[in-house]
């Protein structure tokens, strides 16, 4: 409808603690699904034609407690943080923490997996749970691809599980993304 544009505005930023930049004409076939896996978000997104930046601490949809692991399935994304930009295309996979400013820009389409991850789950763990910048994981590497698949067949899985079983995915994701932050103890402070 016509108020769509500020519905889905409203929503990126209320409850995603983004706010979003786009076409109005391009942007409209835009989907985000999300849901929880135990303590881990997981969101499907779908995104043509926008931007988005993450709040910073004065509001109250402020994301700087979680981390972001983003899978990209489909199409690409441009990512400008502290004067760099990288393109991330379909398979990539990176971490990216929003108490940090950055801009994500989908200029055409970009279909991505992000898990939302607990700061205070990885402190409890001894991985890092800060990132100045973003980790990006090596997809040349067995390890990872292998990581990248098990993490897209459990982010699959949003509909039939019980609570139980969803409370036990969030938990392997949680394993799966030691694997990728790796370095157990080390801590990046701004």
């Amino acid at each position: 409808g016509s108020d769509s544009g500020a519905v889905w505005s409203d929503v990126m930023l209320e409850h995603h603690g983004m706010y979003c930049d786009f076409d109005k004409a391009r942007s409209i076939n835009s989907t985000a699904q999300s849901w929880s896996l135990g303590e881990v978000g997981v969101t499907l997104a779908d995104l043509s034609s926008l931007a988005l930046t993450p709040v910073g601490e004065e509001r109250a949809s402020w994301q700087g407690e979680w981390l972001y692991l983003k899978l990209m399935t489909g199409g690409q994304v441009d990512i400008s943080q502290a004067g760099q930009q990288r393109r991330f295309k379909a398979g990539s996979m990176f971490v990216i923490d929003p108490a940090w400013s950055f801009q994500e820009s989908f200029t055409e389409r970009g279909q991505m997996t992000v898990l939302r991850i607990p700061k205070a789950a990885l402190r409890d763990r001894g991985l890092r749970h800060s990132l100045a910048d973003l980790v990006t994981a090596d997809m040349n590497s067995p390890d990872m691809c292998a990581t990248r698949d098990l993490i897209h067949c459990i982010a699959q899985q949003h509909v039939a599980p019980s609570p139980i079983i969803r409370n036990l995915m969030g938990r392997q994701l949680l394993e799966l993304v030691d694997a990728i932050l790796g370095g157990a103890g080390d801590t990046f402070m701004p």
